[in-house]
């Protein structure tokens, strides 16, 4: 048997004593190894962590992919097609008749669907929406953009001071 003393049990202090720090947690005895799952635990959670990283990017690429399986909008501009150094655009509000004699040609490598007016105050307004000028571009490899526009209604026409109003 180990004749190690009995620990003495805390005395009641009384007003007179000086306060007492907190007891440390005891110590491991030196030359003791801490013990096995106390190892593994700081490697455990950096896998655990890196699972939740890569299951969230995971899903979020998931839900920036399309119905029709193609990804999302990546942020980056096509390159300019049919031998161009510049990309050429063109500002579209309903009809697919221009879009489709541009497409023919190869003449476009952005569509601007010219939906959204916004007023004085900064308030966004939608006009009328025609989906098929999306469709159309998309599925010749011509990127479309919704854009909005200083005029005062879906019909009306550009004008200076809404952009004056909102910047004063």
């Amino acid at each position: 048997m180990d004749p190690s003393p009995e620990p003495t049990p805390p005395q009641p202090q009384t007003p007179d004593d000086p306060p007492q720090p907190p007891s440390a947690p005891p110590r491991q005895p030196a030359g003791r190894p801490p013990a096995r799952g106390a190892r593994r635990r700081p490697l455990l959670v950096l896998v655990l962590v890196a699972a939740l990283i890569v299951l969230g990017l995971a899903a979020l690429a998931l839900a920036t992919r399309r119905h029709d399986g193609a990804p999302s909008f990546t942020g980056r501009l096509n390159t300019p097609s049919a031998g161009r150094r510049q990309r050429v655009a063109a500002w579209l509000t309903s009809t697919t008749r221009t879009l489709d004699i541009a497409l023919a040609a190869h003449a476009l490598d952005e569509v601007d669907c010219d939906w959204y007016t916004i007023d004085a105050n900064g308030a966004v307004s939608a006009g009328p929406q025609n989906l098929a000028l999306v469709a159309a571009a998309r599925a010749q490899g011509v990127q479309a953009f919704a854009t909005v526009t200083n005029r005062p209604s879906s019909r009306g026409s550009f004008t200076s001071s809404i952009p004056r109003a909102i910047l004063k």
